[in-house]
Parts: C-alpha cells; sequence; structure tokens
C-alpha cells in the first residue's frame, strides 16, 4: 500500500490529519546503511528481522530495477493497527510503516515469510518514487522528499501497486504465484466483466476496485515483464522519473514498449487462461439480499447452514430441504469467521483497525463476551458436557492456540483458560473447525507448504498431513463426523482451475485419510463450503458480488486421488526463531526531538487564524512516528492586506492530542495596527463499535486582540456513524450529532442519510435507488437571546454514472448527480417577534478529478449551478458550485 500526496492543495490541509503510528515514549531505533528502524520493545523479534534482512533486499530491488537511489529509509515497526498492512509515504519524509502482525488476510497469506515480503513490498515503492532526474532531485533537496516526477506524473496507483507487486512476487511466493489469489483476473474473464484500461487507471468508486491496482497491476506489469523484458519494464520506472517535455504516462508508455498501453492491456487480457469447460453453480435465490452482496463465511450447525452479510452483518441461516433463507441475528461490524454452537451460541471475529478479538454472542445475539485485543479466530468445541472453545491469537509474528471454557453465559460470561500452545513465527491457522468426537481440525501454512492438523484438545497433543499438488485454501468438518470439506485450486498457476470442492474421508484411529478431489470447475469458485454429508453450502465470488450456493455432493463428482497417513506434528514452542544480540547492542533509546525530519516545503503561506491561502512559504515537518507535528508559515494576504506568521505545534501520542497555534500578523497600511492570536485545542477521539462509530470531544482556548484583548472559548462533541454497502457511491446509511458551545452561542445539529429513497432496481448509468438525507439544527446566541431552528429534507433524484462511458480528457468525470432539498427555518427573538423561511434549493453537479499521468487524482471537484426559490418571498436565486473535496 502506498501513502502519497499528489497535489499542493491536499498538502495544505493534510498538515493538521498526522496520526501518531506509535508511541515515541519507550520506543528503540537502530540503524543500517539504508534504514533507520524504530519499534517499541515488545516487537523486537519483528524488528531483529526486518535488521537483518533490509540491507539485502535493498540490493535485490536495486539491482532489479537497474539504479539505486541512494536514500536513506526509515522504518516504523509497530502493533498500534491490528491489521496486517503497511505503507510507504513520502510526506513530510521518506517513511515505510510495518503493522507487526500474521498475515491472516487471504490475500497475504501467500508469502514463505509474510513480513519481509510486506517490507519488500514498500521498499519497491519507496525506492521507485525516489528514482529522480538531476533538475527533480535539485528541487527535492530545497522542498523535501515529496518532490517525485514519478507519482506526479507517470506512476499511478495501478503502475505502484502492480509494480510492487511484482517485486514481492519475484521469488517464488507471493501473490502472482498464488493461483488462488489470481483467480480473481480469470474470474473477470469467465464473467465478461475484464476491466477496461480506463477503469483499471481511474478513482473507480463502485464495487470491485480494490483488486484492481494490486492484482491487475501486478499481473500486468509480469505480461510486460515476459513480452518485452524485464529491462523495458524498469526502463519505464526510470525514465518516469524525470521531466519529458509533453509527454505524459501514455507517451512515456509507448515509447518504451512501442505500443499503446491500451493495446497492451488488450493483449494482457487475451493472454489470461481460464479452465476450459465450467459448469454453472447452482445458486440459492433469495430476496434478503441486494445486488453486489458479499458475504463473510459459511457455518454447518445441527444440520443447517449459517453465513454472515459483510455488509448488512446479518447472521443468516438456510434451511437445506426447503431452500429457504431467514435472518436469525446480527453480528458486529466487521466480523468474517462464524462457529455456532449446539445451544445457538456464536462465536465470531470481530476486526478492527485498533482491535482484533473474537466476539462470543448468546442465544439471543447479544454480545457477552470479548476475547481482546489479539484473537483472529475461534471455533466451539463438541462432544463437551461443558461450552468450550479453542481461540486462534497472536502475539506480533508469534501465533498461538489456547482452550477456554466459559461460565454463565446466559448473563456476564466468563472465560477461563484451561491450557496454550505456541505455533511460531508466522505460523498461521487459515481455517479452523471441530469434530464430533472432540478433535480440531486446522489448516495450518507453514512457509509456503499448507498441512491439515488434528488437535486433541485433552491431550494438545496434534497430528497432520499434507496434499500434495493442490492449494488448499479452507476446510471444515462435515457435521457428525471426523471427514472434511475443503476449497482447493490447482497450485500451479500456469495450469488455472477456479476453486474446487474435495472431500477427505479421514480414519482418526488409524491415522489415515482418503483424498477425493472434484474434476470440474464451477462457475464463481467454491468458496469456504460446509456440508451435512449431503448437501454443501458455499460462496460463489463473482466480479460484480457474491451468490450463495447449495448443491448435493453428488453435483462435485468427486473421484478418489490419493491416500495419505497422518504424523505427528510438532509446532515451535518457546523461544522464536530470530534473536540477535546485535541489534540490542546497536539500539538506543527513540529520542522524539532528534529525530525530526527535513520535511516538505510548500510555496503558499497557510495563515492557521483562519486557515486562509496567501503569497509565501510554509514549512511542515514531523519526526519518525508522526507523534510531533511542526508548521511554521509566512506570507502577504491579499484579502486582509497583512504580513503574517503562524506557527503550529501537534503532539498526538499523548492520552489527548495537544495543538497549540499562534501568530501574529502586521497590516501593510498601518504598521501600528499588530494582531496576535494563541490558540490551544485538547481533542480525544473515541472508536465504539466499528471503525465508523466514533465519539470525538474537543475543547479550544483562544486569546488573541483584534481592536481588544479578547478570550475565547469553544467545545465540541461529535458523534458520527457511517456504514457502506460496499457496493457504489451512493449506498451507505450515516447519522451525526454535533454539540457546540462557545462563548457567542451554543448549537445542536444532527443528520441522517438513508439508503435508498425508491425500492426501484439500478441497471445501467442510469441510477434511481438513491438516498435521502434529514438534517436539524438548534442555534441559540447568547448576546441577542434568538433561538434559530432549521429543518431539512433532501435527496439525490438521479445520478448518471459515466465513468465508464468518456474517453479520457483532461478530467476524470465520475457522475452527473440531480440533488434536491427542501428547507424550513425558524427564528425565534427576544422580543417574541417570530421569522419563518422555506426553502427549496436544487443542484445539478458533476463530479470529476483532475488526471495525473494517467490516473484520476485524490483531488475531487463538484462544479454546477443551483437554483434556490424561497417559498415565502417567492424570489428564485442563481448561482454556481464549485467544491473541493
Amino acid at each position: 500500500m502506498k501513502k502519497t500526496a499528489s497535489t499542493l492543495i491536499i498538502l495544505l490541509v493534510s498538515f493538521s490529519c498526522f496520526a501518531s503510528v506509535l508511541s515515541p515514549y519507550g520506543a528503540m531505533k537502530t540503524s543500517t546503511v539504508h534504514f533507520d528502524i524504530v519499534y517499541p520493545e515488545h516487537c523486537e523479534e519483528t524488528a531483529v528481522h526486518i535488521y537483518e534482512e533490509c540491507e539485502q533486499i535493498y540490493s535485490e530491488i536495486t539491482e532489479m530495477i537497474g539504479i539505486d537511489p541512494q536514500v536513506r529509509i526509515p522504518v516504523i515497526i509497530t502493533d498500534k493497527y491490528k491489521v496486517n498492512n503497511a505503507f510507504f509515504t513520502n510526506y513530510p519524509n521518506n517513511t515505510i510503516v510495518l503493522y507487526d502482525n500474521p498475515s491472516t488476510n487471504p490475500s497475504l497469506s501467500v508469502f514463505e515469510d509474510s513480513i519481509v515480503s510486506i517490507f519488500r513490498h514498500e521498499l519497491t515503492h519507496a525506492l521507485i518514487y525516489n528514482i529522480r532526474g538531476r533538475f527533480p532531485a535539485a528541487l527535492s533537496r530545497i522542498f523535501g522528499d515529496i518532490i517525485s516526477v514519478s507519482s506526479a506524473l507517470y506512476v499511478d496507483e495501478f503502475f505502484s501497486e502492480g509494480i510492487a507487486v511484482y517485486s514481492e512476487s519475484r521469488n517464488g511466493s507471493g501473490r502472482l504465484n498464488n493461483s488462488h489469489v489470481m483467480e480473481i483476473i480469470r474470474q473477470a474473464k469467465s464473467d465478461g466483466s475484464f476491466p477496461s484500461w480506463d477503469v483499471v487507471n481511474g478513482s473507480r468508486d463502485t464495487y470491485g476496485r480494490g483488486n484492481n491496482s494490486y492484482i491487475f497491476g501486478g499481473a500486468f506489469m509480469k505480461y510486460l515483464a515476459e513480452t518485452y523484458g524485464e529491462d523495458k519494464l524498469f526502463e519505464y520506472f526510470i525514465k518516469a522519473g524525470d521531466i519529458h517535455l509533453f509527454k505524459l504516462s501514455h507517451e512515456l508508455f509507448v515509447s518504451v514498449f512501442k505500443i499503446s498501453p491500451k493495446a497492451a492491456w488488450k493483449n494482457f487480457e487475451d493472454s489470461i487462461k481460464v479452465p476450459d469447460s465450467i459448469k454453472e453453480n447452482q445458486s440459492l435465490k433469495s430476496d434478503l439480499f441486494k445486488s453486489n452482496q458479499t458475504f463473510a463465511s459459511t457455518e454447518c450447525s445441527n444440520n443447517y447452514f449459517y453465513t454472515i452479510s459483510s455488509i448488512s452483518n446479518d447472521i443468516c441461516k438456510i434451511y437445506p430441504k426447503a431452500g429457504i433463507i431467514e435472518k436469525t441475528g446480527f453480528a458486529p461490524s466487521y466480523c468474517n469467521t462464524l462457529s455456532i454452537s449446539d445451544e445457538g451460541y456464536v462465536l465470531s471475529n470481530h476486526n478492527l483497525m485498533e482491535t482484533d478479538d473474537m466476539i462470543l454472542l448468546n442465544s439471543e445475539g447479544k454480545k457477552v463476551l470479548s476475547f481482546a485485543p489479539d484473537a483472529r479466530n475461534g471455533c466451539f468445541i463438541n462432544n463437551e458436557d461443558t461450552l468450550k472453545a479453542l481461540i486462534y491469537g497472536a502475539d506480533g509474528q508469534i501465533e498461538k492456540l489456547t482452550l477456554y471454557r466459559f461460565e454463565n453465559l446466559d448473563s456476564e460470561a466468563e472465560a477461563i483458560a484451561e491450557k496454550s500452545i505456541l505455533l511460531g513465527y508466522d505460523t498461521l491457522v487459515l481455517s479452523m473447525d471441530s469434530t464430533e468426537t472432540g478433535y480440531v481440525v486446522l489448516l495450518i501454512k507453514d512457509g509456503l507448504t499448507r498441512k491439515i492438523v488434528f488437535l486433541d484438545v485433552e491431550t494438545f497433543e496434534m497430528k497432520s498431513f499434507e496434499v500434495p499438488d493442490i492449494l488448499i485454501n479452507c476446510i471444515s468438518c462435515i457435521d457428525g463426523s471426523e471427514d472434511i470439506v475443503l476449497s482447493y485450486n490447482n497450485s500451479n498457476p500456469a495450469h488455472p482451475s477456479f476453486s474446487r470442492l474435495g472431500r477427505i474421508n479421514v480414519s482418526l484411529a488409524s491415522n489415515s485419510a482418503d483424498i477425493y478431489l472434484s474434476p470440474s470447475d464451477i462457475s464463481g469458485g467454491v468458496y469456504t463450503p460446509v456440508s451435512d454429508g449431503e448437501e454443501v453450502f458455499y460462496i460463489a465470488r463473482f466480479t460484480d458480488g457474491d451468490s450463495l450456493c447449495l448443491s448435493d455432493l453428488s453435483y462435485f463428482s468427486l473421484k478418489y486421488s490419493s491416500s495419505t497417513d497422518l504424523t505427528p506434528f510438532s509446532p515451535l514452542e518457546g523461544a522464536p526463531v530470530y534473536t540477535s544480540d546485535n541489534l540490542r547492542s546497536n539500539s538506543l533509546k527513540y529520542n522524539l526531538m532528534g529525530n525530526i525530519g527535513r520535511g516538505v516545503i510548500i510555496p503558499l503561506g497557510i495563515n492557521t487564524a483562519d486557515n486562509s491561502v496567501a503569497l509565501g512559504g510554509t514549512w511542515i515537518t514531523s519526526d519518525l512516528t508522526q507523534s510531533l507535528t511542526l508548521l511554521a508559515s509566512s506570507g502577504y494576504s491579499f484579502e486582509n492586506k497583512d504580513i503574517f506568521l503562524t506557527t503550529s505545534v501537534t503532539e498526538s501520542s499523548l492520552p489527548v492530542e495537544i495543538t497549540v497555534d499562534s501568530g501574529i500578523s502586521i497590516s501593510v497600511e498601518d504598521i501600528e495596527d499588530i494582531n496576535y492570536f494563541v490558540s490551544g485545542t485538547a481533542s480525544k477521539g473515541f472508536t465504539l463499535n466499528s471503525n465508523n462509530q466514533t465519539v470525538t470531544l474537543s475543547d479550544t482556548a483562544t486569546v488573541k486582540n483584534s481592536d481588544y484583548f479578547d478570550f475565547s472559548n469553544t467545545f465540541k462533541a461529535n458523534y458520527y456513524n457511517a456504514k457502506s454497502l460496499g457496493t457504489g457511491y451512493y449506498d451507505y446509511t450515516a447519522h451525526s450529532l454535533t454539540l457546540t458551545a462557545s462563548e457567542e452561542s451554543a448549537a445542536f445539529s444532527a443528520y441522517y442519510k438513508a439508503q435508498s429513497l425508491l425500492p426501484l432496481p439500478c441497471t445501467g448509468v442510469l441510477t434511481y435507488n438513491l438516498p435521502f438525507y434529514i438534517t436539524g439544527q438548534v442555534l441559540y446566541e447568547y448576546e441577542e437571546e434568538d433561538i434559530y431552528l432549521s429543518m431539512a429534507l433532501g435527496s439525490t433524484l438521479f445520478a448518471w454514472d459515466i465513468q465508464d462511458n468518456l474517453p479520457y480528457t483532461l478530467f476524470y468525470f465520475r457522475r452527473m448527480h440531480l440533488d434536491a432539498s427542501y428547507q424550513h427555518i425558524i427564528r425565534f427573538s427576544k422580543n417574541g417577534s417570530t421569522a419563518t423561511a422555506n426553502v427549496l434549493d436544487a443542484e445539478l453537479l458533476f463530479d470529476f478529478s483532475p488526471i495525473i499521468g494517467s490516473s484520476a487524482s485524490e483531488l475531487n471537484f463538484k462544479i454546477g449551478p443551483k437554483v434556490r426559490w424561497n417559498i415565502n418571498r417567492g424570489s428564485t436565486e442563481w448561482s454556481f458550485i464549485i467544491q473541493v473535496e
């Protein structure tokens, strides 16, 4: 993942958006030739690993590219966020941030050594963006690391993520060598939904955009390397580091590859192989779900099937004989695993940015217990008098399994740990389920090997077997037996298959297993299959959404493949693999003030008193952990006709974020007219049940002189909740409540947005199924003793999705939409008079972004006419809107 600012306007507003990725207090720092590694002491094992590998990886990537940019790059290792990811940013300084968590994301569970491969991915970003010609290099020395011709003109997200995925996959592992991950591309071609060149290079904001840059981009880079040679591929990226007059990415691409990018993309599409014979899946139709639906997981319990909707969070029960689906519960947001006990208790993973835990719901759907903060998966244990569960968790990269028993589940639950075992560094449990005989079966990734492991929960002894020549993606126990159903792909991506079904008949008593595999490819693939022994319930994934499927086992025509023996499995116990006294001897306590970067200089002034932009210059920087942020700016304001100097300091790693702004301005017309201000803000944000439910409290005190000395204080509290369906721009619900109190007035406002107004289908590019919103506000002015009440009702009447229907111009047009609202305003004055206004507003707006290189930038414009009709006065007002987001 990359994180870079592409325009000056984004830079101007982003200085206040820093977030500390690591508390600097108690952190350690060590250095190599090209890296400064900062880490908390409890992440030492991962720091050791990066310390030992980083210079070798640097050499490998620079040799691959054919040029060494000669840069030093800070690497921050943190477990603050409980997701497996990383990012590179060159604003305000080059920095790589690694989240020290195991790779439980299926698309990232494809590396022999996950954290090192993810580091390689981010370092590829860093080196590509730091390739500069002579003139850009000179500008970078003056203005900072953000000066990168590559990111500004020639290397958009598609090329950037694509070359990083290509880099991570050169050693035999990685996403491009994983046939299950590459199924996304084959499915798109099979569906007839292969994205166009314009779509993969644009800021697509509808369903399916997440895979374009990584999977499609990586596969396209591999195609270019194999077709034209790796030297030609990296010739493009080297040339992209310099300015080429009258050339954007299209012309640069043609000059290197002697073919247009669209023509090369069409040849790439033609090269994609799909299975020769594909059976149509047997979809389970239901009116409960709209199109573009996605599902997280499946489960079989007491001969019933269950699934979780990723969008609505509904837990749904399927009656196999009747094929009926009904909603039976509601899971917290972002739950992606599912285990259901015989008594109806639900165990599910709950993944947020700052926590990753298992949620236990009682039979009434109430959350009674949470395993926090590092639980990844879990399942109930069958054949037990007392309800028990095996929980899979992690401490950094060290995986572990813990057996719990539960008490008082009908009220306040209590979980008691009975025994635990370490699995080792980067030894991942990809899926788990329990048999009827008290065993838990685990699919474990150990390096690039995937093993099926049986764990005896009484003795914690483990035995395992491998299935050669296939890539197993998911396993589950057939209800009422020791047998297993599994989802698998051919392990060789050169022989493509969609995810298929397999069955393994297991005899634990004789330590043997017979393997049966389906020879047929199923349209949409077979994801997370579960079975009651007669029927199979599974998810088929298509380019535009998922389908729930229910089929007889005979439908898959399983054929005998091989037999195998179960052998003892001994996971690593005790000390982690990576230890180094050398790291400790070369590490020092991190010094916050001693690690301030040189930052970035912006040739515009920012007056933090009113956030206005003026003629001047601004310097923005932070320490390596982005905990301490500094800004200094000076300039001339044409509007106020004054010269100003402002500063801003933010400390974000404390329990409460503190920001201090100060400034002074002198009028050019009257040099005795000197104004100053000092402002301090303390703020705290709280995450509730999901990332999108937050409460923010802030208090700002300001001292200033403007003709007279003045002190003011403003308190603000805001609650915000939003939920997206993941299907497009208009698919989310949201509501917020805001309370503001200052010296002059108090205000309360509320906002609500619903997903749809009309229950009409969305077909083609014209969209009818659109949202409406309700807003309300109460404002009380202390001095005037006036009360303002307002209420508005609005909607998007129609929208035209035009992003795929126009050729590229200088702008990337997303949509045109017609919005309308009605607003009712009442003013109560202290003299008893009342004024009422009724207003109708209509806006016809275009959404677009300027094209940078071949990609739409992150900057979004809304532009178009607005008409307002004041019903009380009978007057009409016309205006033209230009809005920047």
